[in-house]
């Protein structure tokens, strides 16, 4: 039998029995380049964004700590990378864009503003892995006041923050990092309560104590004085007359 005339079939049960993170990242680029080159998979891996990696995630068990709508909505469309890796690795990124998920009507732009603001938190939480040589190692960790002023070091970093200047180029960054990790610190003091963890409340009571009293000073005033400046400088272009005009007659015209 000629090359041409082969058919490979590709066992869904393959992809359903690997565990997602081994399958998304070590084997992703084998297993599509085996799925989208065999003739019964490839009518199919072309209906959906994503391809034969999407329908093989979807097949995958869903986490057994969090919803399945919200793995299935949001989780498995996000790009796939180390930033997603961080995001599935991190139990509270994970409650924080459950609750975003459930807060919010679904609209088509819910999933990329949730998967957005979650990749935002797995950021800073690489940064924070980075600075203190593993020391801190989840956003959990990092809401501890003992760790405040790495996590201001990393966001002024990841907001790219300019000593000299005294501003942000990203302040519209600072400032959602600043909504969300009073968030997370909330969620935190609610499974403490769960969990009837008695230290893990007084660490979420105690950060939410240091947050309210010095982000504002460290972080946020300047974060929108940066915003501010930034508008101001930013020209606002007038149309020219001769292009009023010709719109105007091409308006007439038809």
């Amino acid at each position: 039998m000629g090359r041409k005339d082969r058919v490979c079939v590709v066992d869904d049960t393959i992809i359903d029995h690997a565990p997602i993170r081994e399958t998304i990242y070590s084997f992703k680029e084998a297993f599509a380049a085996v799925f989208n080159s065999c003739p019964q998979n490839v009518a199919r891996a072309v209906q959906t964004r994503g391809g034969a990696l999407k329908q093989g995630r979807l097949l995958m068990p869903v986490p057994k700590n969090i919803s399945e709508a919200f793995y299935k909505k949001v989780l498995s469309n996000m790009k796939k990378d180390n930033i997603l890796r961080r995001v599935m690795n991190d139990d509270l990124i994970l409650r924080f864009g459950e609750r975003m998920y459930y807060k919010r009507d679904l609209e088509e732009h819910t999933a990329d503003h949730i998967s957005g603001r979650m990749r935002e938190l797995a950021r800073l939480v690489e940064c924070l892995r980075e600075d203190t040589q593993m020391r801190v190692s989840s956003l959990t960790q990092a809401l501890n006041v003992a760790n405040f002023e790495f996590l201001l070091s990393c966001v002024r970093k990841v907001a790219e923050f300019n000593e000299e200047t005294h501003q942000f180029k990203k302040g519209t960054l600072a400032l959602k990092l600043g909504y969300s990790l009073k968030k997370c610190g909330r969620i935190l003091q609610a499974e403490a309560m769960k969990k009837d963890d008695d230290g893990l409340r007084k660490q979420a009571e105690a950060f939410e104590r240091l947050f309210s009293g010095d982000w504002c000073d460290y972080i946020s005033a300047t974060a929108g004085q940066s915003i501010h400046r930034a508008r101001q400088n930013k020209p606002r272009l007038v149309p020219a007359c001769i292009d009023i005009e010709k719109v105007h007659h091409l308006l007439e015209e038809k």
